[in-house]
């Protein structure tokens, strides 16, 4: 058995580039992969990364379904009225995995990432305003990028007719719940990434010209 699994290997990593099959996920990511097997469970699959074959396993809760590279699909997804995660049915689930593609894909926040970048240096930079460097003003610093980021992501989610892939999924609830959750998470990670940073940049710069003010 160990010989055989070895030439399998061989065999895949030489095909690996010609032939490759997708693991569609429920998250909206897709895997370029080469499928090995699957079990009642989970599936199991080959890529390489730099130069190096890997294999990896992942669970059927995380898969919708694998598209071969011989044009097959194959549904992994099954629907369980019972669940919080899979209760739609398999064209419901289809249409939500294509809202949050197209939100993956084409949703941006610009705004949000460059008020939430200003909000977070000017929490920086609010004790040397008051002209002090209190512990407690410094630990309170962060709370204002994070009360934007909470903000941020209550807020409504437009979808604009340029992201979506195909019009007809407009009429889809599951594409808009798909779409909202995507670009809502998209949204939150890209204000708190900035916010974040922003709160750096302005604590450094609060050090330094509050340095230069106290040298005066």
């Amino acid at each position: 058995m160990r010989y055989i699994l070895v030439i399998s290997l061989i065999f895949i990593g030489f095909f690996q580039t010609k032939a490759q099959d997708t693991i569609n996920l429920i998250n909206g990511s897709r895997l370029l992969v080469q499928m090995i097997d699957t079990n009642l469970t989970s599936l199991r699959y080959s890529f390489k990364k730099n130069e190096k074959l890997k294999i990896e396993t992942i669970e059927k809760d995380e898969v919708f379904s694998v598209n071969y590279f011989n044009g097959k699909e194959v549904i992994v997804y099954a629907q369980d009225t019972l669940s919080e995660d899979s209760y739609m049915t398999i064209d419901e689930m289809r249409a939500y995995i294509a809202g949050e593609r197209d939100a993956i894909k084409g949703f941006k926040s610009p705004v949000t990432t460059i008020t939430s970048a200003a909000v977070g240096v000017a929490s920086g930079l609010v004790p040397l305003l008051l002209l002090s460097q209190s512990a407690t003003l410094s630990l309170l610093s962060p709370i204002p990028p994070a009360a934007y980021v909470g903000i941020s992501g209550a807020r409504w989610i437009k979808i604009s007719r340029n992201h979506v892939s195909n019009p007809k999924y407009l009429k889809s609830e599951s594409y808009i719940e798909g779409y909202d959750h995507a670009a809502r998470s998209k949204r939150i990670q890209n204000a708190l990434i900035a916010g974040g940073c922003g709160l750096l940049v302005g604590t450094i710069a609060r050090f330094f010209l509050y340095s230069s003010v106290a040298k005066k």
